[in-house]
């Protein structure tokens, strides 16, 4: 077949380089067929592999052909790309016996996972030894069956081959101090522990086993004689002790008495990375032989041992005063000076001057050994060390009669031990670093080690770690480390290349460390970057780019707040720890990276099996919702059935992890909002990266976002879960408190969770759903059949009230309109015709009775309609039906026994108390009523168990037949003669009670009386305890002639309510509606109150108040309806703060109501 013949797969839609290796490969020679035809669980598996940015293959079916991603194809060198699809055992034929038994065990069901080990691969052409830390692990088909393994691997042979070198650097230290003529002893801890001696020191003290003990206890021969109080001054001191043939009496290898033996040493403080003393090195010269042939010689002649003991480079003597009296020519040959009188002092570096001074002036007048190193400068103005000593010559009483010094040049050796201890310190350092770097458990812990520990051995300001994305084109700080809490921290902070330094850009971009001594001073250097250096307190740097497959990846920044000169063993310093360092972030992201797959893949499968034989709906949906937390690692995590309300916005809440159900419970019901609601309609997933930024929340009432005390959520990520018939079976939902914690590859492994979830749910719900047809289908045929009859009964009933209602709360709005002008004009025409009419008087009284009467009836028809504001607050109903007691005896008549059977401790309610009297009177009177010839009449009160206060009227009388009590609440419905009643008494009472959130039950007997219970619910909110004010006697006229604005669109209407405030003193302006009163609001300052109607045409009264208040904060607003509905209330209680007076009024009702709004105080 020719590569024209391969008809390009589907399979992979992506994957990189490998996936489109995959859609047009010639798959007839390998075992595994055309991706077509793999499947489900070998197509998913693949899908992640390719998404990995971790080396990866999958080995599958009886033959295990190969596959592999773009990362693992870079580790196969020339294998690639004839590897894809062959067979495993013939791609890695010359490993097959080292791995196989692996092979097996992943075979058998048995992941298994080694760390570092040795392979020798052929990938070039040639055999070559390297080392890998991977896992196999079983991949199974969909019938849970095994049919081949996945591989996650990382080649680690270049940390192998660099720890070899680091250890073989060790050893060579070693065997050079074992070799060292001088003999050498290392000690630890402040017990001075030895650690090492070396071969000159087991010859001369004989110490073979003195390694591991403290030196007190090895060296028992030398206690007493002032060595071991030295080694103490050191290690508290940290300060070098040198000793030129120093005495000590100890028994020798050769020797089983102590004898006398001389030795120059030194006692080194070794420092550990902080700086502090760990231990002692005692380096040092058995001198015995040559002391004690100096001794013989200055016994022999003291002239000749002063001349052994001078060095010959430089020779000079001085008076017994100390003024120098001869200096040889090489002094003169170094400096150009005599080195008599000043000109000695003069050649000596100014450091060194004084000390060098008192040094010798102690000798002069004490008669000690003068000795000291000093710098010196030469001729060309450079400086070079010497070292100078002289000793006195006495006569026979012992006065000094001379001074013979020498001066030697030591400066070559002086940098020789410079050099070896800054090398020794450097080497020391690493080794430090590499063994702490080892053990970090995480990139972030490797970037903290490292920087802290550079940071404290340069004594700089600050240690930065930036990551390069030279994708987004960003340095981002992960971790810093600052000497202290005054230099600013760069933890965090993520900087764009367009305000990045370009010189520190370009040379990291061409792989060259920066190195800068002065910000200030540095001729490369951009203004504009400079003066962001120095705001940060830099002014000197080091910058270190990390070059990785041609890409700069990263840099390590050392800053310091002065200028430095940067030697080149700190830039070498530098340099190796920045190594070191992404070494150890490289591999700890790729072992974090292998166990996070690792854990993803077990999961997977875990759950996959799981899901395979689970039926029980509750527990497989809860698996599926645990297993979502740990795989996207959210916080909490939750499943909603895709159940609606009538309204389509309530979801119910069936498993949660990571929370507790009352979490969710106290916060009402779920509502398919922005953020929600496309879950719940399959329109894809939604991941927010920060849910409170995100346009599609808050944008729905009444919380407008998360309800108070909701759980924290900042990341959100919501996946569907839809059936095979394309039904939405309800959302998988994951959120976290901190934003940006889900990525694509979670909403990827959501997505195929959620896909076996939907599979589960389907197979769990039909095997419930067969077992409950089986079990009870005969009940559910008769129990569906009653509830359909029961349901069209109570939507037919429903739609009947609701039909009243809707009808009864029009007419009730438009006959007060009119009621308002009948009532209003008859008001003012009373005020008008005079006591001498007594005709028109009796005419004009007997008018508005009638319109008040019609007042009523329209009340009555909006509390049935429950369309009438109501005016709640806290009542104990006790003392409302005591203080009751005298109009209810007056309504009932003498012929009927009041009793009252009123429970102690009755739990308050919220309600509107005139309406509540009304609904008690009311009650009162049909039962008055149903007694025509007498009997008893009760009132009880009493809590019920369910928060809800019970009042209950019953009555001896007639009772009611069912079928007057199913039609007893409807409007218009009496059973009382013509003309007796309206119908609307108890249809009035049951609008209240609903609107008030309760509700009435009517129980009776024809002969035996009817009981009429009201249930309301238990009041739980705090009284504010203020009382009832007393009324105000009079009418309340204006007397500041206060502007009054009447907004109405009923001409008839706003006439009267204009005459009537007129008549009231008060000025009048009036409008027809919302854009006529703004105009009159912009016009007139002085306008003190808004009366406006609530139901207008175009613009309502509330919103034309609340524009009016945006204008004018000040301004009072009195509202006037006869059918309010919600535009002013919420649940048939009006809004906290406002003010209303319904329809029709009098003027006396009108005049008293503006009163007080104006009174009152504004806010």
């Amino acid at each position: 077949m020719t590569d024209a013949d391969v008809q390009p797969s589907a399979f992979p839609a992506d994957g990189g380089e490998m996936g489109a290796l995959m859609r047009t490969h010639d798959w007839s020679r390998s075992p595994l067929g055309p991706p077509d035809t793999w499947p489900q669980s070998l197509r998913a598996g693949v899908a992640l592999m390719l998404e990995s940015k971790f080396a990866m293959f999958i080995a599958w079916g009886p033959e295990l052909g190969f596959l592999y991603n773009d990362v693992y194809s870079e580790l196969m060198g020339d294998k690639h790309p004839d590897a894809l699809g062959r067979r495993f055992d013939e791609i890695w034929a010359e490993i097959w016996p080292d791995i196989s038994p692996i092979i097996d065990k992943a075979l058998a069901g048995e992941a298994s996972y080694y760390e570092d080990l040795p392979l020798t691969i052929n990938r070039h052409g040639r055999d070559e030894l390297t080392w890998f830390t991977f896992s196999y692990s079983p991949l199974r088909d969909d019938a849970g069956a095994v049919a081949g393994m996945f591989c996650s691997c990382h080649e680690t042979t270049g940390r192998v081959l660099a720890e070899r070198r680091v250890a073989s650097e060790g050893r060579r230290f070693v065997e050079m101090f074992e070799q060292a003529p001088g003999f050498m002893i290392a000690l630890s801890g402040p017990e001075h522990r030895v650690e090492f001696v070396n071969a000159a020191h087991r010859r001369i003290f004989g110490s073979q086993d003195w390694v591991g003990k403290p030196i007190r206890e090895a060296f028992p021969d030398v206690r007493g004689q002032g060595f071991f109080t030295l080694l103490d001054q050191v290690y508290r001191t940290g300060e070098r002790y040198t000793a030129d043939a120093a005495s000590a009496r100890f028994r020798s290898p050769d020797s089983d008495e102590p004898t006398e033996h001389f030795h120059s040493f030194v006692f080194e403080p070794i420092r550990d990375v902080r700086g502090d003393v760990s231990g002692i090195l005692v380096q040092g010269f058995d001198v015995t032989d040559a002391h004690r042939a100096q001794e013989a010689l200055r016994e022999s002649e003291d002239h000749y041992r002063h001349a052994i003991e001078l060095d010959p480079q430089t020779s000079w003597t001085s008076a017994p005063d100390g003024q120098l009296d001869r200096v040889n020519r090489r002094w003169f040959e170094w400096t150009g000076t005599t080195g008599l009188g000043d000109s000695w002092a003069q050649g000596l570096h100014l450091d060194d001057r004084q000390r060098t001074f008192d040094v010798w002036a102690r000798s002069v007048a004490t008669g000690e050994p003068y000795d000291i190193e000093h710098r010196v400068k030469m001729l060309d103005g450079t400086y070079r060390w010497m070292h100078s000593r002289a000793f006195p010559r006495r006569d026979d009483q012992g006065r000094i009669v001379k001074w013979y010094g020498s001066t030697r040049d030591i400066h070559d050796r002086k940098v020789a031990q410079d050099q070896r201890r800054s090398s020794e310190d450097r080497e020391r350092f690493l080794l430090d670093l590499s063994d702490r770097l080892r053990g970090a458990p995480d990139p972030i812990a490797a970037v903290a080690t490292s920087t802290e520990l550079l940071g404290r051995q340069l004594g700089v300001a600050r240690i930065a770690f930036g990551e390069i994305d030279m994708d987004q084109r960003v340095t981002r700080v992960p971790r810093d480390w600052t000497s202290g809490p005054e230099v600013t921290s760069l933890a965090g902070v993520v900087a764009p290349f367009d305000v990045a330094d370009p010189v520190l850009l370009a040379e990291a971009r061409a792989g060259r460390t920066a190195v800068i001594d002065d910000v200030d001073t540095d001729e490369r250097g951009d203004p504009r970057a400079t003066a962001a250096w120095r705001e940060l307190g830099v002014r000197a740097m080091v910058v270190v780019p990390l070059i990785r497959a041609g890409k700069l990846r990263a840099t390590l920044n050392v800053h310091a707040a002065e200028p430095r000169r940067w030697s080149d063993a700190e830039v070498e310093l530098i340099q190796a720890v920045a190594e070191r360092t992404w070494d150890a972030v490289e591999r700890a992201q790729a072992e974090a990276a292998l166990l996070e797959e690792t854990r993803t893949l077990e999961t997977l499968n875990r759950v996959g099996r799981a899901l395979a034989g689970e039926l029980d709906l509750e527990r497989l949906v809860q698996m599926v919702t645990d297993a979502g937390v740990e795989l996207t690692g959210a916080k909490f995590g939750a499943y909603f059935h895709n159940i609606l309300d009538e309204t389509g916005e309530q979801l119910y809440l069936f498993t949660l992890s990571g929370a507790e159900r009352s979490d969710f419970e106290k916060l009402g019901r779920v509502r398919a909002t922005g953020v929600f609601g496309p879950t719940f309609r399959n329109e894809g997933v939604v991941r927010s990266d920060d849910i409170l930024a995100d346009p599609r929340y808050g944008q729905f009432e009444p919380h407008r976002g998360m309800p108070k005390g909701h759980l924290p959520v900042r990341s959100y990520l919501g996946v569907p879960v839809v059936s095979r018939g394309g039904e939405v079976l309800g959302g998988l939902l994951f959120g976290h408190p901190e934003p940006g914690r889900f990525t694509e590859r979670h909403e990827r492994l959501m997505v195929g969770v959620a896909a076996q979830a939907a599979i589960a749910i389907d197979n769990a719900r039909l095997f419930q759903q067969v077992q409950q047809a089986n079990e009870t289908l005969e009940t559910r045929v008769a129990e569906r059949t009653l509830e359909l009859e029961q349901a069209h009964d109570a939507l037919r009933q429903s739609q009947k009230m609701e039909a009243v209602g809707q009808l009864t709360g029009g007419i009730a709005h438009d006959f007060n309109n009119m009621l308002a002008v009948v009532v209003g004009s008859l008001d003012l025409l009373g005020r008008r015709i005079g006591a001498d009419d007594p005709r028109a008087r009796r005419y004009l009284e007997a008018a508005s009775d009638g319109a008040r009467r019609a007042a009523q009836l329209t009340q009555r028809l909006l509390a049935f309609a429950r369309q009438q504001p109501l005016r709640p607050e806290p009542i104990d109903a006790n003392k409302l039906v005591a203080g009751m007691s005298d109009l209810l005896r007056h309504s009932v008549g003498p012929d009927i026994q009041l009793e009252a059977d009123l429970q102690p401790g009755l739990w308050r309610i919220h309600a509107d108390p005139n309406q509540l009297e009304n609904a008690i009177l009311n009650l009162a009177v049909n039962a008055r009523d149903a007694m025509p010839d007498g009997g008893r009449l009760t009132i009880a009160t009493r809590n019920d168990g369910d928060d809800q206060v019970v009042i209950t009227v019953s009555d001896t009388g007639v009772g009611m037949p069912p079928h007057v009590i199913a039609k007893a609440f409807d409007p218009f419905f009496t059973t009382k003669e013509v003309g007796k009643g309206t119908g609307l008494g108890l249809s009035q009472v049951y609008g209240f009670v609903q609107q008030s959130g309760g509700r009435i039950e009517i129980g009776s007997e024809p002969g035996r009386g009817a009981s009429i219970e009201i249930r309301l619910p238990r009041y739980q909110g705090v009284e504010d305890g203020a009382g009832a004010e007393a009324d105000a006697p009079g009418l309340a006229l204006s007397a500041a002639r206060d502007v009054v604005l009447v907004v109405e669109d009923e001409p008839a209407v706003r006439q009267f309510s204009t005459d009537a405030l007129t008549e009231l003193g008060y000025r009048v302006l009036e409008a027809d509606g919302a854009a006529a009163a703004l105009r009159q609001l912009d016009a007139h300052p002085d306008v003190s109150l808004l009366f406006t109607d609530v139901v207008m045409p175009e613009v309502n009264g509330a919103k034309l108040a609340e524009e009016a208040r945006r204008r004018r904060p000040d301004l009072r607003v009195l509202f006037t309806t006869g059918y309010a509905r919600d535009a002013i209330s919420r649940d048939g209680a009006l809004d906290p703060g406002v003010e209303l007076i319904g329809k029709p009024f009098t003027v006396e009702e009108l005049a008293a109501k503006v009163r007080d709004v104006l009174d009152a105080p504004v806010g």
